[in-house]
């Protein structure tokens, strides 16, 4: 892994950070017991700016995993939680976010940031159709409580909607449109 960032002050304005980063490694098969690889690529903007905040980001990655005969390299299987789903095994993901801090004194709120989160995995496989996830949230800040509320809406997109395990593989299924989710995530951090 590496990465090299340069940040840019504006003085009163904010900062800009730009920034590039890579990954190399070895993609083991404990069926094969043969190892491929995997590469990942990226660069990044990410600026401060008053209140608001905009990050971009484009990601390219590959994997090359060593399968069984008879088993596809277009796809690789990744999970959590006990649950499997396949990803495409190469891509371009585009990143897109903007918040907006406002500051408030409401009890033990000091602070609400507004954000919208884009991102879009475009696949290699002709054949396969790109993932899409929008978040539109607001995030409280409250001591050392942090509590986030999402609206997401996703296409082709795993957890999101009835897609199962396809969403970031080929994403063909019968529903083609946007499927939604409503989130809240209270976490504590000490």
């Amino acid at each position: 892994n590496a990465r090299l960032a340069y940040r840019l002050d504006h003085g009163d304005l904010g900062n800009t950070e730009f920034g590039v980063s890579g990954q190399w490694g070895q993609l083991y098969n404990g069926e094969t017991k043969r190892n491929g690889d995997h590469w990942a690529a990226a660069a990044h903007v990410n600026g401060t700016y008053g209140p608001f905040n905009l990050m971009l980001e484009a990601i390219e990655y590959e994997h090359n995993p060593k399968n069984p005969a008879g088993v596809s390299d277009k796809t690789v299987r990744m999970g959590a939680f006990g649950y499997g789903h396949d990803v495409a095994a190469k891509g371009t993901v585009y990143v897109a976010g903007l918040s907006y801090d406002v500051p408030v004194s409401w009890g033990p709120v000091s602070k609400l940031t507004f954000y919208n989160d884009y991102s879009r995995l475009v696949k290699a496989e002709e054949d396969f159709e790109d993932s899409e996830i929008n978040t539109l949230g607001c995030l409280v800040t409250a001591g050392p409580v942090y509590t986030y509320i999402d609206f997401i809406m996703g296409k082709n997109a795993t957890w999101i909607g009835s897609i199962g395990e396809d969403g970031f593989g080929a994403g063909r299924h019968r529903d083609e449109g946007w499927n939604t989710k409503f989130n809240i995530n209270v976490g504590y951090y000490f």
